[in-house]
Order: structure tokens, then C-alpha cells, then sequence
């Protein structure tokens, strides 16, 4: 019997759900583990149970995101501006998030803002070897994001697997891989090379994919329901050797950031959504196939 992939949820499905109605829902719809987002939901008041209620759940934590998941600041999100101070609340998270035992914690690099190019690299790598070295401490990796190039003023100074491999390598640090996006990297140049040549460094695989046409960076639909090629970029990663989490990422207005789309996925029951992305990704699984260029 063909062993089942790995399928987690980033707690992006949900928005207004204690923490242990979403773990209930998750699992309910069929998610063994969960990506934790500090930034989303009504969970400061939970902190002290909240490891309790996971373990009670019996999900897994996946890669989870601190309230500050960047140096540079980011457009949309909160938090300090000056990278001292997001560096020091980066690392904070990190120890907040330590109890949950993660595969790793998430991060990007934040955008280039006012910055030049030198200087914002520059301001990365020192912030990042930082958050790096306090990881080490409580036993944890990072796992570093490259971002689409159309968004990229608001989120980042990386946009293909590449960048995001010579960045960790210049950081120096031995405890950051990738964390891989389906939606950010579906038209990068070289795609199913650098998967072949890095997969063995992606800490989590973010499931999404492209509506045609997309209204806004919020706007994603179901795997194998766009054109991200879902089914061969899992073949690819599959060849590659790739054996981890799969995690649903939704990110689909209701007017959070804006647009209030009729059709969001976020106005889904969660169980039904999770549900829904679970047997929309083990779809495409069937129908994986390793690319040929």
C-alpha cells in the first residue's frame, strides 16, 4: 500500500478560531500536522495552554512563524521598522515558539524599502545570522522564503530558490534550509532544476496554486484548480527525493487585506476547507509525473 504524503494546514485557513477549535477542525478535515502563524488569530490569551492543546490534538507543529518573521519590515504586517528591533522581536518569537518543538521556524527577508540593494542584503544577513544563532540555542532550524517577484516590494529581496540558497549560504549559518512555495515559484526560470538540485534542503513545501486570472497576492485557489503545474512540481520534488510536510497555505480575501472576494476560500467551513484542499492536493498526487526539462 502506497504510503500517503504528509498533509499539514497553515493556520491561515482560519482567522477568528480559538486555537483549539482550529486544531479540532484541521484534524477533523483530515490534517495530520499544523503550521502555527503568531500573527493570526485570537491566541495571545491561549499562550499558556496552547502547547497543552496541541498535544491534546495529536497534530504535529510544521513550520511555524513568529509575530516579526522578518528583518526588513513588511508592508502589510506589523511590528517595528527598524531591523534591531525586528531582529530582537524575530528572536523572541523563536524562543516563544521553542515549547511547540517545530520542524523549524518561517522567516523571510522583509523588503528593500528605502534601503539600496548592498545595504538591504547586508542588513539580512547580520539579522538573519542572528536569528540563526538563537534558533541553534533552543534546538531549531529556520526556513528561509523566497517570495514572487510581483510582490516583491512588499516582502522581499529573494525571489528564486537560487537566491534564497546563496543568501543562506552567505549567512553562514548550518540550521536554515527553505521553505518552498508552489504559488511564489510556479514561473521562476529553471524551476524543476533547482528543485532536483535543492529539494534536500526544503524544510516544508507550501501547497497552493495561481488563479487565472489572480486579483491580488490574496488570492489563491486550491492545488491542481490553476496553472502552478501542481502534479509536476510534485513529481520533481518526489525524484528529487523530497519526504516532508505538504502544508495548504490559503490565502483568499474576504476583505482582510482589501478585496472582499465573493468566492473566498476563507468563507469555507474549516474542517470542509482543509477537507477540500486535502483531496484537491492528493489529486494531484495521483497525478504526479516528473517533469522532462
Amino acid at each position: 500500500m502506497a504510503i500517503e504524503p504528509k498533509y499539514s494546514i497553515l493556520e491561515y485557513a482560519t482567522l477568528d478560531l480559538s486555537f483549539a477549535d482550529e486544531l479540532a477542525a484541521f484534524r477533523d478535515g483530515g490534517a495530520k500536522g499544523v503550521g502555527i502563524t503568531e500573527f493570526t488569530g485570537p491566541k495571545a490569551r491561549e499562550r499558556a495552554t496552547m502547547v497543552e492543546t496541541l498535544d491534546n490534538s495529536g497534530l504535529e507543529a510544521t513550520v511555524c512563524w513568529p509575530a516579526v518573521p522578518s528583518v526588513l519590515p513588511l508592508t502589510l504586517f506589523g511590528g517595528p521598522r527598524e531591523p534591531e528591533k525586528r531582529v530582537e522581536a524575530m528572536c523572541n518569537g523563536i524562543r516563544s515558539l521553542e515549547p511547540f518543538r517545530p520542524v523549524a521556524c518561517g522567516c523571510v527577508t522583509g523588503a528593500q524599502a528605502g534601503y539600496s540593494k548592498i545595504e538591504a542584503r547586508q542588513i539580512v544577513l547580520e539579522g538573519l545570522h542572528e536569528a540563526a544563532r538563537v534558533a541553534a540555542e533552543v534546538g531549531l532550524k529556520l526556513a528561509l522564503e523566497p517570495i514572487h517577484p510581483s510582490i516583491a516590494h512588499q516582502f522581499t529581496i529573494i525571489t528564486t530558490i537560487q537566491e534564497t540558497i546563496d543568501l543562506i549560504e552567505d549567512v553562514g549559518a548550518g540550521n536554515i534550509g527553505v521553505s518552498f512555495d508552489i504559488w511564489h515559484s510556479l514561473d521562476q526560470p529553471n524551476l524543476f532544476a533547482e528543485i532536483e538540485r535543492y529539494a534536500s534542503r526544503f524544510l516544508i513545501v507550501h501547497l497552493g496554486d495561481w488563479r487565472r486570472p489572480t486579483r491580488s497576492w490574496c488570492d489563491r485557489v486550491l492545488p491542481g484548480e490553476g496553472i502552478a503545474k501542481v502534479p509536476e512540481v510534485l513529481g520533481a520534488l518526489e525524484a528529487a527525493g523530497y519526504d516532508g510536510w505538504y502544508e495548504l497555505e490559503v490565502l483568499s480575501d474576504n476583505g482582510l487585506y482589501g478585496n472582499a472576494f465573493l468566492d473566498s476560500l476563507w468563507h469555507l467551513p474549516p474542517a470542509e476547507l482543509v477537507r477540500r484542499g486535502r483531496e484537491a492536493f492528493l489529486r494531484c498526487w495521483e497525478r504526479r509525473t516528473c517533469p522532462t526539462s
